[in-house]
């Protein structure tokens, strides 16, 4: 019996996997806030992302995303809320100044900013959730003991703070930095357009 819990927190975690690849939201979060204030912030928003996803697996292990899939508002009122924060994301960046010089290092206050921007990304889409409804009641079994359940829980959350960590790794390397200081003001509008695209995304989905 151990053998099949295995073999489901394996899927499980394979198809995580495939979703975490494909670039979202979280992914552009993660390369704004390593571009812009280094590894640290980079590191902090993929604890924070890890944080939002913890939320959602809550969600679906104690079955509050069957409430969200059976009233559709409250998936809409989550969306809005999502669209409006990614597109007032977008607009900050848009807005602010390039920064003149080298970047500093990260201060505990841009790393707790990065977490909690991070983790607010991450809550406020209801894809995760939704997706993660759908793939427990195909892959769970009803009769999966608790400690399985946490194996599950804590593979989910590793990987996904894995993948971001390493994100954050790639693009804070001196060569990306330099390229970042000499087209930082492009790059600035770029990201920013980036998020104001990914709320559109997010409001007509």
């Amino acid at each position: 019996m151990l053998d099949t819990y295995l073999q489901q927190t394996f899927a499980l975690l394979l198809m995580h996997i495939l979703a975490l690849i494909v670039p979202g939201a979280d992914f552009a979060m993660t390369l704004k806030q390593t571009t812009l204030h280094g590894r640290r912030a980079g590191m902090a928003t993929a604890l924070g992302i890890t944080a939002g996803l913890l939320v959602h697996l809550s969600y679906a292990l104690f079955g509050v995303s069957y409430l969200l899939q059976s009233n559709p508002e409250w998936i809409q009122a989550i969306r809005i809320l999502g669209a409006g924060y990614l597109f007032y994301l977008g607009w900050q960046m848009w807005r602010s100044p390039p920064q003149a010089g080298s970047m500093t290092l990260s201060t505990h206050a841009s790393n707790t900013q990065a977490f909690r921007q991070g983790m607010i990304t991450n809550v406020l889409n209801p894809k995760p959730a939704l997706f993660f409804l759908s793939l427990f009641s195909q892959v769970i079994d009803p009769q999966t003991p608790w400690y399985m359940l946490t194996l599950d829980v804590v593979a989910l959350c590793s990987s996904t703070w894995l993948w971001f960590a390493w994100v954050a790794l790639i693009l804070s390397q001196p060569r990306w930095q330099q390229s970042w200081q000499k087209h930082q003001a492009i790059g600035q509008r770029l990201f920013g357009s980036v998020f104001m695209v990914l709320a559109f995304g997010l409001w007509l989905a």
